[in-house]
């Protein structure tokens, strides 16, 4: 991929009323709770001296909504790009790990033990979904422009920086992605690299 400097700046919105911090909420629109919307502001605050020439977001409303309180009017309009939606769960989509392992033991073992094979029942193929977001992340890194924001979800958080970065699925099952949190990278001669400082 030919590119000159650029810097990409992921955001994972903030905890929601469905409190996404222990349920699956994938697919499920659920809205963002009001400690949610304090994490996104503070990572506004923490971005506030950047200048972005482009923002991205997911269809689903936590995204939408954390990605207009980080950019607080300034910089440009949030695009909404349908497939950085999060992976869909299925049929359990807003349980917690433990509900899920009460409710369906075998298919919480399979997922437990499975790599990129499996598929939640009724819902998103782990596969799929990767190749689905980074898919979306190369096009959009290829013409974006030199500055760019993505306001979404662990998962597409997870797949677009294995892919960036090089990492196998170990090293992206270690990824620690916190509400509110921000990931940054900037492009080198040889590729994507993990910003600090």
């Amino acid at each position: 991929m030919e590119r000159t400097a650029a810097t990409l700046t992921l955001v994972r919105h903030g905890e929601t009323e469905g409190v996404s911090s222990i349920r699956l909420w994938g697919a499920t629109d659920v809205a963002l709770s009001e400690e949610g919307r304090e994490q996104v502001r503070r990572a506004g605050l923490a971005l506030e001296g950047e200048r972005f020439t482009h923002a991205f977001t997911s269809p689903l409303g936590r995204a939408r909504e954390s990605a207009a309180l980080v950019l607080r009017s300034r910089g440009p309009v949030p695009v909404v790009v349908d497939e950085f939606r999060e992976i869909n769960f299925g049929r359990w989509e807003g349980l917690t790990f433990e509900e899920v392992a009460e409710r369906d033991p075998e298919g919480y073992a399979q997922w437990q033990r499975s790599e990129l094979e499996f598929r939640f029942p009724d819902g998103d193929q782990r596969k799929e979904f990767r190749e689905r977001v980074q898919g979306a992340g190369r096009r959009l890194l290829a013409s974006a422009g030199e500055n760019i924001l993505l306001v979404v979800h662990t998962g597409v958080i997870r797949a677009l920086l294995a892919d960036l970065l090089g990492l196998d699925l170990a090293q992206e099952r270690a990824l620690v992605i916190g509400l509110g949190s921000i990931h940054r990278l900037r492009w080198q001669p040889e590729g994507w690299r993990p910003l600090t400082g």
